[in-house]
């Protein structure tokens, strides 16, 4: 048995070594659990997504000692080009270049821009940080926060914000176990 900690389907090897069990004739099970993505989001009360606001997740890293991993058209400054909400595994080591091609380099994303660094998430000395791009290096470095840390980074978390709801609760919204009453206007 081989026992993986953090996300076993992101930033791991575990394509080669599902590769060398399949060439050994060795079974293998992946048990799926939670991820810190998630984990992250849970513990900071926040969602990743809010209609109106964001509907995209993008999952990267900063590749600084494993640049040779990342392909060269996947940029932090494209990541972010996506909008939404950008989830950075890895990463808390460079978080002044973070900040710096987030906010002065071509994502031009603002300063106020609401940040969660979610610190050894799960784990019982688990810490949840809030702040912005334009305090995160003092808040992350006054903390202490190290490599067990993920960020999280978006207006969707910003907890200030007025509540955009989803259609789905909505009374003229018809799902598979309702029909929508209809207020007399298509669409």
């Amino acid at each position: 048995m081989r026992l993986h900690s953090g996300d076993t389907s992101i930033y791991s090897a575990i394509a080669e070594q599902i590769d060398w069990c399949r060439r050994n004739d060795r079974d293998v099970e992946i048990v799926p659990g939670v991820t810190s993505m998630a984990a992250a989001a849970a513990a900071a009360g926040c969602a990743l997504t809010v209609p109106g606001v964001a509907q995209t997740v993008v999952m990267t890293r900063l590749a600084k000692r494993t640049s040779a991993s990342m392909p060269p058209a996947e940029t932090l400054a494209g990541a972010a080009a996506a909008g939404g909400t950008l989830v950075l595994f890895l990463s808390i080591g460079h978080v002044r270049a973070i900040v710096t091609e987030l906010v002065d380099g071509p994502a031009q994303m603002a300063p106020e821009t609401p940040v969660v660094a979610a610190h050894r998430v799960s784990w019982p000395d688990e810490r949840i940080l809030h702040t912005t791009l334009g305090d995160l290096v003092t808040d992350v470095e006054t903390a202490g926060f190290d490599a067990a840390t993920i960020l999280l980074i978006g207006p969707a978390l910003a907890s200030a914000a007025p509540p955009r709801h989803s259609h789905v609760y909505a009374a003229a919204y018809t799902t598979r176990f309702r029909d929508g009453a209809h207020s007399g206007t298509d669409g």
